[in-house]
């Protein structure tokens, strides 16, 4: 497969959003083409005790290509959650009726 053309992620097409509360956080998206690596700095410092979605590629606007110079669209979209410090997942404590 195409590796994707990181520098065609635009900030459109990136998300980080306190799963909770469904808020998006602005930001400044980064493309270092030296390291092949993409930096999403907040504007305002992460919550402690927060659950939060990133999403990548959320409307398909990346592209993909070889060294041919080929392109095509990368369709889809990649999510991962993480939590910051904190955080106290839900616990079940008991189950009704018995099993």
């Amino acid at each position: 497969g195409w590796p994707p053309i990181l520098s065609s992620l635009m900030m459109a097409g990136f998300e980080l959003r306190a799963f909770a509360s469904h808020e998006d956080l602005p930001g400044t998206l980064r493309y270092d083409h030296s390291n092949q690596q993409i930096t999403f700095r907040p504007e305002v410092p992460l919550q402690p005790a927060t659950h939060y979605r990133v999403t990548v590629n959320r409307n398909d606007g990346m592209w993909m290509g070889d060294s041919s110079g080929e392109q095509a669209r990368l369709r889809g979209s990649l999510r991962w959650d993480f939590f910051t410090e904190g955080y106290l997942p839900l616990r079940i404590t008991a189950v009704y009726p018995r099993p």
